[in-house]
């Protein structure tokens, strides 16, 4: 039996109990397996629970927000040419962040020919899961 350790000296009863804990239904769906007739109150339950979790409306959703300050000393990646004869060359960017957490995105605004940029914005995402990760661009 899966509920019986021989070294251990809890009674049979007691992991049942913290099975039927840990899932409400429990007894019910076990008399069903070991009948094998099925209960059609767990299945209409569970077909419930399953169209709730595709329509997304059973998982919480956050906001976070994040203050975007500022760049200092970042790569050129422009080069253009200018002076007389296009024999001076300057090095500037573009730059701009984008932050993401799973499918939601936000973009700053892009501040022009600077490698030092100031942003003092905030971005609002909508987090759905807080295990995933922010990445910056």
């Amino acid at each position: 039996s899966p509920f019986t350790v021989s070294s251990d000296s809890m009674p049979r009863e007691t992991y049942l109990e913290m099975y039927r804990s840990l899932e409400p239904d429990f007894g019910r769906r076990i008399q069903s397996q070991m009948l094998g007739v099925p209960d059609t109150a767990l299945i209409t339950k569970e077909e419930a629970r399953k169209a709730k979790k595709k329509q997304g409306k059973s998982a919480p959703e956050w906001d976070l927000s994040v203050k975007l300050l500022n760049g200092r000393d970042l790569t050129a990646k422009d080069t253009v040419a200018g002076g007389t004869y296009g024999t001076a060359f300057t090095q500037s960017s573009d730059p701009y962040v984008v932050l993401r957490v799973g499918a939601s995105e936000g973009r700053s605004r892009t501040v022009e020919k600077d490698l030092n940029p100031e942003w003092n914005e905030e971005i609002a995402l909508k987090v759905r899961n807080r295990m995933q990760r922010l990445e910056i661009e």
